[in-house]
């Protein structure tokens, strides 16, 4: 039978071959996993619960997108996951972006990355996220790296209409390289905070964008989640593990 997770590995996604505990940590659940190494199509779709792309850097063809868009309507969800910053980074949001725009998507990447001079991981890039919405990815989690972000924005630096929500925000301390533009893709949201994650309905099913890969296998080990404590005073070691989750569990509805 089909999986119930669908990991894309067809467009040179970046962390394709990272994913060897979120892999581990869903099949675990109860759930089973496949890494996709075709063109996403109708019939390879039938069955699945969620489709999860990461940085793809080709872009997705036609008739891969409409059998996306197909998907979810029907009542399927898309992770879809970006990173900020770089020439890389940016075609890669070309990619997503493309994707979303085809399946007639509002929300979208921005090119922009975010910092946190003051509450990090030793790093001004590897923010330490420990405010949150009450939302079910957030159950039990009290901080969580968010690597090399860019915001989630709604098209055209427009409002978000009542089909999408903010999800999560980076911490009022954290900047964007290009504020200006930030300011007026936010100015509707009547806050200054930057969204890094998103969530919109289409059909019946649902899109969740996050600005940065939180699922590889870095974030997972217990040396890589212990980095950079001593510099950031306070901000303690994090539980994106169990955020990445509560996320599979939350679009596996």
């Amino acid at each position: 039978g089909a999986p119930t997770v669908l990991f894309d590995a067809n467009h040179f996604n970046e962390a394709a071959d990272k994913t060897a505990l979120f892999r581990g940590g869903i099949e675990k659940a109860g759930h089973s996993f496949e890494y996709c190494d075709l063109d996403l199509t109708a019939d390879l779709l039938d069955g699945v619960k969620l489709v999860v792309i990461d940085n793809p850097a080709d872009g997705y063809k036609d008739r891969e997108v409409k059998a996306l868009s197909d998907f979810v309507r029907e009542g399927g969800s898309l992770l879809l996951s970006c990173r900020g910053g770089g020439r890389r980074g940016k075609g890669r949001q070309k990619n997503l972006n493309g994707l979303l725009q085809g399946i007639g998507a509002t929300l979208r990447f921005s090119s922009h990355q975010v910092f946190d001079d003051k509450v990090n991981y030793g790093r001004p890039w590897s923010l330490a996220i420990n405010q949150f919405r009450d939302h079910p990815v957030f159950s039990n989690v009290k901080r969580l790296l968010f690597w090399n972000p860019c915001p989630i924005v709604a098209k055209n630096s427009g409002a978000w209409p009542a089909n999408t929500s903010v999800v999560m925000e980076a911490l009022p301390s954290a900047y964007s390289v290009v504020p200006e533009e930030l300011k007026a893709a936010l100015f509707p949201l009547k806050s200054k905070r930057v969204p890094l994650i998103g969530e919109e309905w289409l059909g019946k099913g649902l899109l969740f964008l996050m600005g940065t890969c939180t699922y590889t296998d870095y974030q997972y080990t217990e040396e890589r989640r212990k980095s950079g404590v001593r510099e950031a005073i306070g901000v303690g070691i994090h539980q994106t593990p169990l955020f990445n989750s509560n996320v599979v569990e939350h679009l596996i509805r």
